[in-house]
């Protein structure tokens, strides 16, 4: 798909963070409850299966633009503490943030610049399929827009 001579050429590649639907189980980044801190982040999953992808299409297309989105935040971040559903907690806002630096930072350090990003997929739907989800109202999306991403993506040269 990414190949110019013999592919369509594609240059833009949206992935999740994280579970999405399509994912065979649910997971997230760091499954530990309460690590505000994220001492147990971990990409070594990603490291089996969408790194080595992400790196096939750079093969390919080094100009390819990569955009993140997360479908479910940790569970432990939202009202219900599960992946699929759920409201996110206010108190966990910056812990999301911080989160999304340590996913592009661990990324960064794997040699993939993501160059967009969306606070989350879909932030109003709760899917009724089982998929992973999280519920982010308007106002806490704005709140991580304008409020935590900056300063925590600032404080890490992101």
């Amino acid at each position: 798909m990414f190949n110019t001579r013999t592919g369509i050429g594609l240059t833009f590649n949206r992935f999740p963070i994280g579970a999405n639907d399509f994912a065979r189980d649910w997971y997230s980044l760091d499954e530990t409850p309460g690590d505000y801190a994220l001492k147990h982040f971990s990409i070594k999953r990603d490291e089996l299966y969408m790194i080595p992808m992400i790196k096939e299409v750079l093969a390919y297309r080094p100009d390819a633009y990569l955009f993140s989105a997360v479908w479910s935040v940790p569970g432990w971040m939202k009202d219900n503490g599960l992946m699929i559903g759920g409201h996110q907690l206010d108190e966990y806002l910056p812990a999301v943030a911080n989160y999304w630096a340590a996913y592009l930072k661990a990324y960064k350090d794997k040699g993939i610049d993501i160059r967009a990003i969306s606070a989350q997929n879909e932030p109003e739907t709760d899917q009724d399929n089982g998929a992973p989800t999280t519920l982010l109202s308007a106002e806490q999306e704005s709140r991580l827009i304008t409020e935590f991403f900056p300063a925590v993506f600032k404080k890490n040269n992101l």
